[in-house]
């Protein structure tokens, strides 16, 4: 029993001896085969690359990493559009000042614009700040309104007339030289031809004759002050700022210069304009007046109705117009929308 045993025991460990030199002999038949014994690390590798693989743990890390930079991507996307959409709330015009007010010194598109250089403050026509305005030849002697006006000059205040008659020298000339020297032209055309008192003239003609210009002086000064802007009322300085406007933003006519329209698309604008900041000075004072928040909006649609049908029919005088009222190139690009609070005054900020 015991040698049956130990003959199997013996069986089986020749059968161990032999599978292992087939094993060697194919290890030596395939490194003849790479051509050299040094590369056994690299079939010990190889092996090990077969027997043993990471494939799987390499996936998903890369599914993560994936999910990661998608995840970033998305939140710089996000952050780029709202970025953009706060710069374009920033730059976009408010609906009614026509420029952004979170831009600084954008107030000065405003401020440096021909309308704004035509409209005066009740204030300043009071005070007389406004550049003076010359009636006589100051060759010829001086009057009594002369020395007025020279006063006034050298202690800053200076003469313009009301009623349109500031600008137009046909009107002056007729009120302050012409009607003084009516009451003279009277007299001598009353006069007979043969009048024996001209040949033989008193010693006291050349004082009446004196007192007489002093008078017609006097009755020129009190003329001049009834048509002082600085002695009008408030509608007065109105109608006179609306005078300006219309003369300065109505169409030229090389045949008739002096020629006004009223009713034209650029002068309408202008004048809406002009009745917007007025509005908008007194709401900025008045924080409670509700109808003058209502009035705003009424004269902000008012413009843009006219702005875009000047657009339509002339877009060249559109985009130079513009500019002209204070207003940015893109206020029509998107819709307006008045809000019921109040923009911010000139220079004024958030906080």
């Amino acid at each position: 029993m015991t040698r049956l045993i130990w003959s199997g025991f013996k069986t089986g460990l020749g059968s161990i001896k032999n599978s292992n030199q087939t094993t060697q002999l194919l290890i030596t038949s395939r490194l003849g085969s790479l051509g050299s014994t040094g590369n056994k690390d690299h079939v010990g590798r190889v092996g090990k690359t077969e027997c043993f693989s990471t494939t799987g743990a390499v996936m998903i890390k890369t599914k993560k990493q994936k999910k990661e930079i998608e995840r970033q991507r998305l939140k710089a996307a996000e952050a780029k559009a709202t970025l953009r959409t706060s710069l374009k709330l920033r730059q976009k015009p408010d609906p009614i000042l026509g420029y952004s007010t979170q831009i600084p010194k954008a107030h000065l598109n405003w401020e440096n614009c021909e309308l704004n250089k035509l409209i005066v403050k009740k204030e300043d026509v009071w005070a007389g700040k406004i550049g003076p305005v010359e009636l006589d030849d100051p060759l010829q002697p001086k009057t009594p309104i002369d020395r007025n006006n020279q006063q006034d000059k050298e202690g800053g205040a200076s003469l313009v007339l009301n009623f349109g008659l500031n600008e137009n020298e046909h009107q002056k000339a007729i009120l302050f030289d012409g009607l003084p020297k009516m009451k003279e032209l009277i007299k001598i055309k009353n006069k007979p031809i043969f009048d024996p008192s001209l040949t033989e003239p008193l010693p006291s003609d050349s004082d009446s004759i004196m007192n007489e210009q002093d008078e017609e002086d006097l009755k020129k000064l009190r003329l001049m002050r009834i048509l002082d802007l600085r002695n009008s009322n408030s509608k007065g300085i109105d109608k006179f700022i609306k005078l300006r406007i219309l003369k300065a933003f109505s169409p030229k006519d090389h045949l008739h210069p002096e020629k006004l329209d009223p009713g034209c698309s650029e002068v309408q604008a202008a004048m809406i304009t002009y009745r917007i900041h007025a509005v908008l000075d007194h709401a900025w004072q008045n924080r409670r007046d509700k109808d003058s928040k209502r009035h705003l909006s009424d004269l902000v649609m008012k413009r843009m109705k006219i702005l875009k049908y000047l657009k339509r029919t002339n877009p060249k005088s559109y985009f130079e117009l513009l500019p002209r009222i204070g207003l940015e190139p893109r206020y029509l690009k998107d819709e307006l929308i008045v809000r019921a609070k109040l923009p911010l005054r000139p220079g004024e900020s958030l906080d």
